[in-house]
């Protein structure tokens, strides 16, 4: 079988979307608390100007709408903290992938990881995610590889890992 090798290097924007990805694509509930949050202020402040002013739903209904943009922010803000603190502009990581395992090289560092010690594995149109742990992943952009190879691993996750960790979306 061929060496199936994908060389990443994390820019600030990459790490912001895979903090998003993580936050709000992997856990669905969550972003539907948070478009029920911004509904339920709207409505709040609707029901507050329409009837009698009350400032507690004036309050309420504001929070619920900004709620969403403070978490957000706070996700942007966290991301660009731990892009500096950690180094990443420059650093790359080198993935390879074999049928019983991966292999992740940065500079540091090699870790050899067993398909069944994956935590969980997200395919979708736009990213691949490989969760070594229940927030910690490599995260790849798949507009930036070759099609071709991403079909190849692709095919070798579902053939390699349990069934249940692979995640198609």
């Amino acid at each position: 079988m061929e060496e199936l090798t994908i060389k990443l290097q994390y820019t600030k924007e990459d790490l912001r979307k895979y903090q998003f990805f993580t936050y709000f694509k992997k856990s669905r509930a969550r972003l539907l608390i948070f478009i029920l949050a911004a509904i339920i202020g709207v409505f709040a402040l609707v029901v507050s100007f329409a009837t009698e002013y009350s400032s507690t739903l004036v309050f309420l209904g504001s929070f619920l709408i900004l709620f969403p943009g403070i978490i957000a922010l706070s996700l942007i803000v966290q991301s660009d903290m731990q892009f500096k603190s950690m180094k990443m502009y420059g650093y790359e990581n080198v993935i390879t992938f074999y049928e019983d395992h991966i292999y992740n090289t940065t500079t540091d560092s090699t870790q050899k990881i067993y398909w069944d010690k994956v935590y969980e594995v997200i395919w979708t149109k736009k990213e691949l995610v490989i969760y070594l742990g229940r927030n910690i992943g490599i995260y790849l952009v798949r507009s930036k590889y070759d099609p071709e190879m991403l079909y190849k691993i692709e095919e070798l996750m579902k053939k390699s890992m349990p069934l249940n960790k692979f995640k198609l979306r």
